[in-house]
């Protein structure tokens, strides 16, 4: 389907279009946060009459305020909140066996909850913690609960990637940054890389039983995820980057051109999610638009998308299992 979309396009206007998809289906997302891009996408979603919205999200307090926000916008919702840390892979598949005990079909898997440029952290399971949080955990859920996906109408799978993969790709021999110097930009490009070529990867593998996968960039939101970003780093990039987007005290300068509202960012999220026959399978998208050529070789390399599925198994090893 060709399209007029562009980074101004709002979520609301794509899931008006694609409302029949939109009603009567069972959506999941990670990290729900009402400050956040993944309730961003729930709360216009729920206005376009799903019949299921499944949060999963660590903090109990937040999946509770999340729940309750959109159950004031459609009070018919059926609203579903699960428990779930994810730098904690027993957390994680106790979440994914509570989500297979509901039964319930999902026809969109969105793999929103994230984290970016975070101190160096290894978390319980060895894995340095944006590696863990934003991929290798979205990995495992994902793996437990194809048979939910594969049984839905829809089979979408929707990662949320980012431009910062121009950082750079998977440190295949050191993923946890065991003998290099580390880095929390180039982790965080090595997790939305990962998250990308997983993508492409299921695509292959399960676009025969209609499951379709897709990456998708948000574009520059106010949202909570730059939390660690001293204010040294929020001016400087303001000043020569980031047109504004920031005052000097680090707070965000909302009328920035820089930023996009979180409408705009989800756009993307929903026409990925709700869009009939979106091509190619596996595609990255940005700005609303399907941008392969702006995705980095490292990002669809058909030799590493082969790859990050037994490079994750081996990573996971028997954590799998267990």
């Amino acid at each position: 389907m060709t399209s007029n979309y562009d980074r101004y396009t709002t979520a609301e206007t794509v899931c008006e279009t694609f409302q029949y998809n939109v009603k009567g289906k069972t959506i999941l997302v990670t990290g729900p946060s009402i400050t956040g891009l993944g309730y961003a996408a729930a709360a216009i979603i729920a206005k376009f009459q799903p019949k299921t919205i499944i949060f999963l999200g660590r903090n109990e307090q937040k999946l509770i305020e999340a729940k309750e926000s959109l159950l004031k916008i459609n009070p018919e919702l059926e609203c579903k909140t699960i428990e779930c840390d994810l730098t904690s892979l027993i957390d994680v598949k106790k979440a994914a066996k509570e989500v297979l005990e509901l039964g319930l079909a999902i026809d969109v898997f969105i793999a929103n909850a994230g984290v970016t440029n975070s101190p160096y952290t290894i978390t319980q399971d060895g894995f340095e913690v944006q590696l863990q949080t934003n991929y290798l955990s979205h990995f495992v859920l994902i793996t437990q609960l194809l048979p939910l996906i594969l049984r839905s109408e829809l089979k979408r799978v929707i990662m949320l990637s980012s431009g910062g993969v121009i950082w750079g790709g998977v440190q295949w021999e050191d993923p946890n940054y065991k003998k290099n110097e580390y880095d929390g930009h180039a982790a965080y490009a090595q997790s939305k890389t990962a998250m990308t070529l997983f993508a492409r990867y299921l695509a292959k593998h399960y676009g025969d039983q209609g499951l379709s996968a897709y990456s998708v960039c948000p574009g520059a939101i106010p949202t909570e995820l730059g939390r660690y970003y001293s204010l040294e780093m929020k001016v400087e990039f303001s000043k020569t980057i980031g047109q504004g987007c920031f005052f000097d005290d680090g707070s965000f300068n909302y009328d920035s051109t820089w930023w996009s509202t979180p409408s705009q960012g989800v756009a993307v999220v929903c026409r990925a999610a709700f869009e009939d026959d979106l091509q190619p399978n596996g595609a990255f998208l940005n700005n609303c638009i399907v941008d392969e050529e702006g995705c980095p070789v490292h990002c669809k390399d058909p030799e590493l998308v082969e790859k990050v599925w037994g490079w994750t198994n081996e990573l996971l090893g028997e954590s799998l299992s267990e």
